[in-house]
């Protein structure tokens, strides 16, 4: 067991925007969990999870941005559930599968949207010690991710609770969930304030129209997915290195890159390269405001996560344009040498259109997750036929896997600089 961390509090002056009575612990010191070649990660929660949108962000980041990892990923979300609903189906539709990493984000519904009481805590730090043991007796490596936010009175909620009471909750058992984390040093994804940086952070820009916690208050769009999946990559130890580096001289005539992109030809001016590893492609909405796009300009997501960098020296002009595929964009000399983010200046790029077919198949991959778990192995005659309809239903996962294997194609781009 890993020794306990002092438990530093939150900003005060965000403590007193969300009008919270209970401090939430900051868990800035909690080490990531590191994902290791071949991992097998299970991503389990609520009606947030079977949403499939933080969900699907993940697995597109680590196929995608990460396939030197070969990471299998399977959503196992579930509306409605809490943490005791988990407990239940867990080895039925968990850990039969024997994942090697989860990551868990309950708590929403454990609150009940209403004003925290001790049995609430109680229930909810009991419940996740019960998931927690049999992941760890199973050797599983976890990230234990805080519930989300509130944004404004759900309408199934009836009076238990006004918004500053149900956020209030939710930081109880994010604090609990923290603690059980640290205490058997487990990661810990900072959904909710991930969330909460979103909300306020958007304000200026877009006022209220940015919903981080969705159009309900509670399921959010792309853009709080967004928040979500960035928690949760940090806490798997992503962003630790550049997806790409791109190193130019042009007075020398050289090019070198990165693990995962190869040079196919270059002239000095106009480079060639054959990639592997894929800048992240942000996913559009029918509402700007609420997309993740827009969610990015406030969640250092490209920053963190998806750097594909581009450094060009030893150039004699003042400025240069650098033409990406069918896209070109000025930039100055010094720019340039100190290095310039790809996928933030040419958000459409060569990658785009092959990055789209893979999520939407990895899309359709876990819509089948959902309904192996929620309705093939809850068909009346599912027990008694159990191994033959796993072993089928695997079979059809796995033609999921193909199809989203075959459209992760090597990308064949080009880089040219003329200067200005």
């Amino acid at each position: 067991m890993r020794p306990l961390r002092a438990c530093p509090m939150l900003p005060l002056a965000l403590i007193s925007a969300l009008g919270l009575a209970q401090t939430p612990l900051a868990a800035n010191h909690q080490p990531p969990v590191s994902l290791k070649v071949g991992d097998r990660l299970a991503v389990i929660g609520d009606s947030i999870t079977e949403q499939r949108l933080y969900s699907r962000m993940i697995e597109e980041y680590l196929t995608l941005c990460r396939p030197d990892l070969q990471v299998e990923v399977r959503q196992l979300g579930w509306s409605g559930e809490t943490a005791s609903g988990f407990v239940n189906r867990m080895q039925q539709d968990c850990l039969q599968f024997k994942p090697t990493v989860a990551t868990t984000c309950y708590g929403m519904n454990d609150h009940g949207y209403r004003k925290f009481e001790q049995p609430i805590g109680d229930l909810y730090r009991n419940k996740m010690s019960v998931i927690l043991d049999a992941f760890q007796k199973a050797g599983m490596r976890v990230v234990v991710g805080s519930p989300g936010i509130v944004g404004k009175t759900p309408s199934w909620v009836r009076g238990a609770g006004n918004v500053d009471d149900m956020n209030d909750g939710l930081v109880h058992l994010h604090n609990i969930g923290l603690e059980l984390a640290r205490k058997r040093g487990l990661g810990f994804a900072t959904v909710f304030e991930d969330m909460v940086a979103l909300r306020d952070k958007s304000k200026a820009v877009y006022g209220d129209k940015l919903e981080a916690a969705g159009s309900d208050g509670v399921h959010p769009g792309w853009a709080g997915h967004l928040a979500m999946a960035h928690a949760f990559l940090k806490a798997l130890g992503m962003g630790q290195s550049d997806l790409a580096r791109i190193a130019i001289d042009l007075s020398a005539k050289t090019v070198s890159c990165t693990s995962g992109h190869v040079v196919r030809s270059h002239d000095g001016n106009t480079f060639s390269f054959r990639s592997t590893q894929y800048p992240f492609f942000l996913q559009s909405d029918a509402n700007p405001t609420n997309s993740a796009t827009a969610a990015a300009r406030f969640i250092p997501w490209n920053q963190d996560l998806s750097r594909f960098m581009l450094v060009v020296k030893g150039g004699k002009a003042t400025k240069y344009t650098v033409a990406w595929g069918s896209q070109s964009k000025k930039f100055t000399k010094d720019a340039l040498a100190k290095g310039i983010n790809l996928t933030v200046e040419f958000p459409t790029n060569p990658f785009s259109f092959a990055f789209g077919q893979c999520s939407q198949a990895i899309a359709d991959k876990q819509a089948y997750e959902t309904k192996q778990i929620k309705d093939i192995f809850r068909r009346p005659d599912f027990k008694s036929n159990e191994a033959a309809v796993v072993q089928q239903t695997e079979m059809r996962r796995a033609a999921f896997i193909e199809r989203v294997q075959s459209l992760r194609v090597p990308v064949d781009h080009t880089i040219t600089i003329t200067p200005n």
